[in-house]
């Protein structure tokens, strides 16, 4: 199934299978810290990058993982603690991930 947006630069398509040997990196959008609230195997390889680099949810990263994608491309939207943030926090930090 894929989805379009005027929020999004990119065609979406949701993926079932997270062993899917038709992508080369797996892009997560998270508006949690690193390492605390994704899924296996995503939270280890978080958590053990945000031990290292302080600025990880801050800025993203670029990681190894164990997977056929082979690359973990991590986007924070910041906190989404205020009125006003919505989907376009999501959008636009899927942007700097894909950008990445």
């Amino acid at each position: 199934m894929a989805v379009e947006s005027r929020w999004m630069p990119c065609q979406l398509k949701i993926e079932t299978n997270i062993s899917s040997c038709d992508y080369d990196g797996i892009i997560l959008v998270s508006g949690s810290a690193p390492g605390c609230n994704e899924p296996e195997p995503f939270k280890t390889v978080l958590y053990s990058a945000a031990q290292i680099d302080a600025a990880l949810g801050v800025i993203g990263a670029v990681l190894p993982i164990n997977l056929p994608a082979k690359r973990l491309i991590y986007s924070s939207t910041g906190p989404l603690n205020i009125d006003y943030h919505d989907v376009r926090s999501f959008a636009e930090a899927a942007t700097k991930g894909i950008k990445r």
